[in-house]
Parts: structure tokens; sequence; C-alpha cells
């Protein structure tokens, strides 16, 4: 079948950096039409009017639904037309978004499930769940680890189990594709059946740097912070996560601060921060005092940079491509909530030990700055770029695949 219109499908508000990082020019110089259906309304419901993202997108092939029966029904009206469609699946699986998969299934509509920039579940201690040998094999012994869960999770893991068999059994749509990155998977697919094929690229950050890659990288005497907007991250809002509960705001900052202070002071360099993209500091300049804020400058801060703080960003790949070293963050607030896990799983993934804003006053950096070529190296091939695949924009490699369906 040829196809000749990709439909994305978001959970969130688009906002102008999508556009970039979902190649929408690149794929209509192949000679795509390019839809953004914006579900955000439709599956977050009252949350979504909590926020607004700083840079809102403008786009003529946009479609906004308030709910899913509205969202079904341009489906079936359109059905001749979405027959030569391929959607991308940007939100997931969960019970906001289960119908629409049944939906899916109904029409036989195609679609790719997209996890190439999922941040990875880091487990120093075991491998993570790889995309190669026998899918058969690994699904079976995931799928009795998950019935074996179901005992501790209860309603829940039931739910999860239910869901997975029905994807095996066809009652929901299974991916046709899976975008991926790196050897290793990020998060757990349920979707994956022995009929869909894994295609290996790399994240929306290696196009970023491939644009760059001719760049003369100059160092400055700074090291940058890239910021996860703890705790105002939208998606704790809008996704319903408690996890930042714990985290009182000023406390956070106030930590953050007094280490950059120290920092500042004992080393003679600079902390710039690089803001999240989905940040709104324009509206709490208090956050990080006079520090200089920037955002959407990210890959050039850290290009220049002399070394990287962070806690958990996915911006960490950009470390890895330029090689900066790693100075990992916590805090006694953070280490109450699942982040302090995540951060120190980071840290010994590269060979350190995350540094207590709370409990750090002399600041000793002599093992932090250090560059562990192996892990660097593992990182980048497991959860960037998979060895071998091409040297291209990620939505080339896409459309290319598509086009050959």
């Amino acid at each position: 079948m040829k196809f000749n219109k990709i439909v994305f499908l978001m959970r969130t508000i688009p906002t102008q950096r999508d556009y970039k990082r979902f190649g929408v020019e690149i794929l209509k110089a192949k000679g795509f039409r390019v839809l953004i259906i914006d579900l955000s309304e439709a599956l977050l419901s009252g949350h979504i009017k909590k926020y607004s993202p700083p840079d809102q997108l403008i786009y003529e092939d946009q479609i906004k639904f308030s709910n899913l029966k509205s969202f079904y029904s341009f489906l079936d009206e359109n059905i001749d037309e979405n027959r030569e469609a391929f959607f991308i699946d940007l939100f997931g699986f969960d019970k906001t978004s289960r119908s629409i998969y049944r939906k899916f299934r109904k029409m036989g509509l195609p679609y790719a499930v997209h996890c190439a920039n999922s941040a990875p579940d880091l487990k120093p201690d075991g491998p993570s769940t790889a995309f190669t040998g026998n899918k058969n094999k690994n699904a079976s012994i995931k799928f009795i680890a998950l019935i074996c869960r179901v005992f501790f999770k209860g309603v829940r893991g039931l739910r999860n189990c239910l869901d997975r068999f029905l994807f095996y059994a066809g009652w929901y749509q299974s991916p046709k594709i899976v975008l991926a990155a790196g050897v290793k998977n990020p998060q757990i697919i349920m979707r994956i059946k022995k009929d869909a094929e894994i295609l290996q690229a790399h994240t929306f950050d290696y196009d970023l740097y491939l644009e760059r890659s001719k760049a003369v990288v100059v160092a400055h005497n700074y090291c940058v912070f890239l910021d996860s907007y703890f705790p105002f991250h939208p998606d704790f809002l809008l996704l319903g996560n408690k996890s930042m509960e714990k985290v009182d705001p000023e406390k956070y900052y106030e930590g953050l601060n007094r280490f950059f202070d120290n920092l500042e002071r004992q080393t003679g360099k600079q902390v710039i921060i690089a803001a999240h993209p989905r940040s709104k500091y324009e509206e709490k300049p208090w956050c990080f005092k006079s520090r200089k804020v920037i955002r959407g400058k990210t890959i050039d801060l850290v290009a220049s940079a002399e070394y990287v703080i962070l806690h958990c960003s996915t911006a960490i790949n950009f470390a890895v491509m330029y090689k900066k070293p790693l100075v990992f963050l916590v805090s006694d607030q953070l280490n109450l909530t699942p982040y302090g896990t995540i951060i120190n799983n980071y840290a010994k993934y590269f060979k350190k030990s995350a540094l207590n804003v709370d409990r750090t006053d002399n600041i000793d950096l002599t093992n932090e700055l250090n560059v562990n070529d192996a892990a660097y190296q593992n990182y980048l091939s497991e959860y960037i770029k998979s060895p071998g695949t091409p040297e291209k924009p990620f939505w080339e490699i896409v459309a290319d695949k598509i086009l050959a369906l």
C-alpha cells in the first residue's frame, strides 16, 4: 500500500520545538502531507487548562479534538483518505487512550509507536530489555514476569496483564513499526508482536548533533546545569504524577543555588542554566537568582561547557556525544521520590556518585570530572544511536521505511 500522509497523534499541546523534532519539513520534502492531531483535551481532561507551553505551535495542518468521540467521527468521515495515512503514536497506551487502539483495530489503521527519545530505565546491576534476539521468547519471559507481578500490584497489575493479552489476541491494534534508538529498549512496549518491525535509528538529540557536526566547538570557562524543571514540570500536573509532592519548590531551588554558589566560589567557573524546553522561568525569575537562564540552546551550551551538571535529564545525550564530564545532583527531598533512585542509577552507570546539594559544602569533583570512555560508548550505542544505522535525519530514515511498505 502506498501512503501519502503522516499523522502525528499527540497527548500534549504541540509546540514549535515539536514541529522541528518531528521532521515535518523533511516528511513534506519526501512527498507526504503531514497532519498533527492534538488530543490533549481529550486525554488530559481539565488538567490541560492549567498549563500552556511557551512556544505553542501555529500550523495549518493541525486539528484539535476536545473528546475522543469527535476524533472517532473524524476518522469515520475521512475513512478513504485515512486508508492512505500512516499514524505515529506519540502518547502511548494507558487507560485514557485504550479505546483508540480498539478503534484502530476496527478500521485496520497502521501506526508506528515511537520510543526513540524515551528516558532509559537504567539498572546498573542488571541489563535492560534488549531489542535483539528472539522477540517471541522475550515476549514470553516478559509475560510470565508480568503475571508474577500481578500478585504485588493487585488490580492495576491484572489490568496490565489483560491489556497485553488483548494486544496479542488482536482486540487492540498492534504497531506495524517500533521506532527505536539504541540496542536496548528504554521502556516496556507491551504492543510488540512477532510481525512488528523494529526500526533502529537514533534519538532526536542525535539529529541536532548531526546538524552541528561541522560547527567549531569553542570551550568556555563555564559549566552548564541541565534543568529538569523540578518540581514544576508540566507532566507532573498533566499526567497526575504525584512524585513531586514531597519536594518544596523554595527548598529545592535554595539547595541548588547554595551548591552553585559554593561551586562558583571554589572553582571560579560560572554556572549557566540550560532551561528545560517546557519551562517558563520568565514567570518564576526567583528560581535561579541572577544566573543566566537560557532556553532552547541546550546543545550549544553543552558543546562549549567544561562539564555538565544534571539530575537525570534526557539532554544527557548531548553530554555523552560531546564526551563532557558529568556531575549528578540529588537532594534530601529528591531522595524521598522515585527520582532519587533514578538519579543515583544514572550516576552509577557512569561510575560516579551523585552529590547531595544539602550535604555538600566542600565540593570535591576529582572523580566526577573523569570521563569513563567505556560507559559513554555503551550509553551511546544502547540509548542514543544503534551501531551501523544511517548518519542521516531520523525522520528521513522513517520516511524511507514507510515509502517502502
